[in-house]
């Protein structure tokens, strides 16, 4: 991993590419927790729909339901203003928040977010991962 980063910021003014997709450098910069999220399409026209499907301990977060204190035990940042879950009434299913579409072409992070309560009643991320999205006109 330490390679890797050494390498990432080497490069860094240089052009980059995530699954061929040109990313500007301030883009590329790769934390040590950093994880891929896995989707259904990374690159496609508008209006574009995307599924997260992986890594499986994303996927196990599904079947959670919406509790008061503990959320979904997740939060999905879209790139284009969009989070979820939003509000959701407490018992509701948490598997519809991981399919979105994308209306307009642009450059999109997708930022994945698995959470604990502590003891304190704070959230606390014990999990990160992220995926560039390229949605054409």
């Amino acid at each position: 991993m330490k390679r890797l980063l050494a390498a990432l910021t080497f490069f860094a003014p240089f052009a980059l590419a995530v699954d061929n997709l040109p990313i500007k450098p301030a883009e590329a910069v790769v934390s040590p927790d950093f994880k891929k999220v896995e989707v259904s399409t990374g690159l496609g026209k508008a209006p574009l729909t995307v599924q997260i499907t992986g890594p499986a301990n994303v996927i196990g977060l599904k079947t959670n339901t919406y509790e008061k204190f503990t959320n979904c035990g997740f939060s999905i940042q879209w790139g284009d203003g969009e989070n979820f879950p939003g509000l959701l009434k407490r018992g509701a299913t948490c598997a519809g928040g991981f399919e979105h579409i994308y209306a307009k072409p642009g450059l999109y992070k997708i930022v994945f977010l698995i959470t604990e309560t502590t003891p304190s009643d704070q959230r606390q991320v014990v999990w990160q991962g992220e995926r560039v999205i390229k949605v054409l006109q």
